[in-house]
């Protein structure tokens, strides 16, 4: 909206009025919204268990997938109830960005660069995101599709705006003196980052293309000159300063219109052996973060169920030794270890502890003050145990970029001494056991990371009481509401910490550039990295899409496409997929095939057969680019097997 009233009866009006009246009209909007939600409220529309069980009947909402046990709520009555909120909220948001931008611009020129840094900002928020939505993902009140939804419309129209308000050629011309964006650039050179963004933005580029073709297909249809499909282009420099090819004017019979196809046309030139490789990798890892998130889940509530019938000193020993193990899975995040802990150990402890309202608390006190111990422990042991081991690997060293200036930055942060703000923002906003595991590789001191990882307590405390209070929603709405609010929190926390940990990083590769040079470079990895640089070519050569046989091309071309669908289908598509599951379900409810709350749906049968087919695909077509590449080499007394894994070709 705001984009077409600035393009149509704002259009001549001085960006500064612009701005004002769009602020205006979206704060009279956001009042208008909020007041009568306000009137409506008082009008005894408030969320209580009468009125939402009355509207959820109204609007014949008792499917067993709308409806969680224990914590009773349809998420059509949620979306209705909360929308004015919603709409009001945004619009006061948007109201109150235009009017500090307006305000801006009228007593600076340099209100653009604060305005792009501001998109970029938001837009790594928003992107960390997804990785909290994935560690909430078990929660069991529908956080993480609703966290998906947010964080894709948010970030879509925070682009939209930013590109209208601030103009795309300046908002271009900025992004191009932003440290971090030349960092963006530089890493599209990279397969890993442009198998990423095909990855991501296949949708929206088949999407893209039909619309094209639509496009194309109306000017060939209309009989207007001006609507004709055309084949040029003036010419434009590129990021480089370099001049583009030059097109002349004149009618085309293309499929595509000329923008799109010069995109499109630019693909062509990138080697796709490697890419399609790391999209599978991609989306295997998508449903190891994602699906495996539901199974960690799903082991947890078996724990649960063995022991909360144990005493409690023995349970919590047990339990401390059983989330040790679940601390060393990658794919299990920590809060689903610290929200069991509450599940868990608070029902078990309440009754010894004195019963009643203060035996709750203390529970909920003995629980929190566990979890974090384990947590402690958990570090040692990644650090130590599996970083260390890991790290006198040259091939490990070499697949984290050991040599690499984020990972030198990286490195610069944690040996920062004491409690420092981004050493403690990478262990909160951080992956568990990669950030762990790191510590190892790097060699770093035990000590001075313990010290570090002391404010996870914000993480622990709160998730602890979030799987506590789950337990409690039979004795009101309220203990449902602190749960969302004790996850949120965490959510929140989690989303500043990264954004912080990220500023610090790129901060220690822009200003403290001579204390990275003193890191030296791996000898062993720098040696490994050339070897496989010229291996890459020489797979690059054997497995070219041109020249490889129709059995490979088809093995990778099917292991592409059954798992990078099969993985948008667990983004988009879970709940059709999968039975939502939460630590507070009971695990035999779910393990069936025919029954109303089976754990793996129809769709989920052929989601799974698809991921299932696409591996088989993988591994065959892995089997003989490692034969294809060999073939290529000079025979030698000491070649040793070629590897991929990954995406990436390396010497066993």
């Amino acid at each position: 909206m705001p984009a077409c009233l600035r393009n149509t009866l704002l259009w001549y009006e001085s960006t500064v009025h612009a701005l004002r009246a769009l602020s205006h009209g979206l704060g009279a909007a956001a009042a208008l919204s909020l007041g009568v939600w306000a009137i409506w409220l008082a009008g005894g529309n408030l969320w209580t268990s009468e009125n939402t069980a009355r509207w959820s009947a109204e609007l014949d909402c008792d499917s067993r997938a709308d409806m969680r046990e224990g914590y009773e709520i349809c998420a059509a009555v949620l979306i209705l109830w909360t929308a004015p909120l919603c709409v009001g909220g945004a619009s006061l948001l948007f109201a109150v960005s235009l009017a500090l931008l307006g305000r801006t611009l009228a007593r600076t020129t340099q209100w653009v660069r604060g305005m792009v840094k501001a998109v970029i900002a938001l837009v790594i928020l928003l992107t960390l995101g997804l990785y909290v939505a994935a560690a909430i993902g078990g929660a069991g009140m529908g956080m993480a599709r609703q966290v998906f939804f947010v964080i894709g419309a948010t970030l879509f129209g925070l682009l939209l705006v930013g590109g209208v308000v601030v103009g795309r050629k300046a908002l271009r011309t900025e992004l191009i003196t932003q440290p971090l964006y030349r960092s963006l650039i530089e890493m599209l050179d990279s397969d890993g980052a442009r198998a990423t963004l095909l990855y991501i933005g296949a949708p929206l580029i088949v999407g893209g293309a039909v619309l094209s073709a639509l496009n194309q297909l109306t000017r060939r249809l209309t009989r207007f000159y001006f609507y004709q499909p055309i084949c040029f282009y003036s010419r434009r420099p590129s990021l480089a300063g370099q001049q583009g090819p030059l097109r002349t004017y004149g009618p085309c019979t293309a499929l595509l219109t000329p923008t799109f196809a010069d995109r499109f046309n630019a693909l062509g030139e990138w080697s796709w052996t490697p890419l399609l490789l790391i999209i599978c990798y991609l989306a295997i890892g998508c449903w190891a973060l994602l699906y495996g998130t539901t199974l960690s889940y799903m082991v947890f509530a078996v724990c649960i169920n063995i022991l909360k019938s144990m005493h409690w000193v023995l349970a919590s020993i047990i339990f401390f030794l059983f989330g040790q193990v679940m601390f060393l899975i990658p794919v299990v995040p920590g809060l689903a270890v610290y929200m069991c802990a509450g599940v868990l150990l608070v029902p078990a402890c309440e009754q010894p502890f004195g019963g009643g309202t203060r035996g709750f608390w203390l529970a909920v006190a003995y629980a929190s003050v566990l979890s974090f111990l384990m947590k402690l422990v958990a570090h040692v042991l990644q650090q130590k145990v599996v970083g260390e081991t890991m790290g006198s690997s040259a091939k490990v060293r070499a697949e984290v970029g050991i040599n690499s200036q984020t990972m030198k930055g990286i490195r610069h942060v944690l040996e920062q001494p004491g409690l420092s703000v981004g050493k403690c923002a990478i262990f909160l906003g951080g992956p568990d056991w990669p950030t762990s595991v790191l510590c190892g590789i790097l060699k770093l001191n035990l000590c001075r990371m313990l010290l570090a990882l002391q404010p996870i307590i914000v993480l622990s405390v709160p998730s602890t009481m979030a799987g506590a209070f789950q337990l409690k929603t039979d004795d009101g709405d309220v203990w449902a509401s602190a749960a969302s609010v004790s996850l949120a929190l965490c959510s929140l926390i989690m989303l500043v910490a990264g954004l912080v940990a990220m500023y610090y990083i790129e901060d220690a590769k822009a200003h403290h550039k001579a204390a990275l040079r003193a890191y030296e470079d791996d000898a062993e990895v720098a040696a490994l990295e050339e070897e496989e640089k010229a291996l890459k070519e020489r797979f690059a050569e054997a497995t070219e899409l041109s020249k490889m046989p129709p059995l490979p091309l088809l093995q990778l071309l099917c292991a592409t496409a059954t798992l990078a669908l099969s993985s948008y289908g667990l983004m988009f598509a879970s709940s059709a997929c999968f039975e939502n599951f939460s630590l507070t379900d009971d695990i035999a409810d779910v393990l069936c095939v025919s029954c109303p709350r089976a754990a793996v749906k129809p769709a989920g049968w052929i989601a799974l057969a698809m991921l299932g087919v696409g591996i088989l695909c993988l591994v065959r077509f892995n089997e003989w680019s490692e034969q294809a590449t060999m073939l290529t080499l000079t025979p030698s007394p000491t070649r040793r097997r070629v590897s991929v894994q990954d995406g990436r070709i390396s010497l066993m």
